[in-house]
């Protein structure tokens, strides 16, 4: 072999690493831009993720808040009538109202009487009363 041969397989094989070398440079190169976006974006998608977490946790803490005001409103339902036991409150206190009326007619034309009856009673005590304050005198 001699030495112009010997130079051009010399000058083949550097191209072929400088190739070689430039193609792993852009390649790596790409590569790394590829593996900095899928960090971002991994980033994001955490923060994301938190984000959803958080107003998962909200939206969990409102139910629960709900729900027990909901609960408590059904306990107190159940103490309170329904229609019909309503409707027969109503007509019981009717009945009643009008019996009261009744006895309210009753006792105040007895009171009448019972004062009028009185009216004799009343004016012999003041007599009696006149009759005292002389005697003390």
């Amino acid at each position: 072999m001699d030495l112009a041969q010997l130079l051009s397989w010399i000058v083949a094989v550097n191209t072929v690493v400088n190739l070689a070398t430039t193609a792993y440079t852009l390649m790596s190169a790409r590569a790394t831009k590829a593996l900095e976006g899928i960090k971002a974006l991994d980033t994001k998608i955490s923060a994301l993720s938190e984000e959803r977490q958080k107003a998962s946790d909200a939206v969990s803490e409102r139910f629960q808040k709900v729900e027990s005001r909901l609960l408590k409103i059904e306990s107190d339902m159940e103490h309170m009538p329904d229609r019909e036991q309503a409707q027969a409150l109503a007509l019981a206190i009717e009945k009643l109202s009008g019996r009261v009326g009744i006895l309210d007619e009753r006792l105040t034309g007895r009171i009448e009487t019972l004062s009028e009856r009185l009216n004799p009673v009343q004016a012999m005590a003041a007599r009696l009363q006149d009759l005292e304050f002389e005697r003390d005198k």
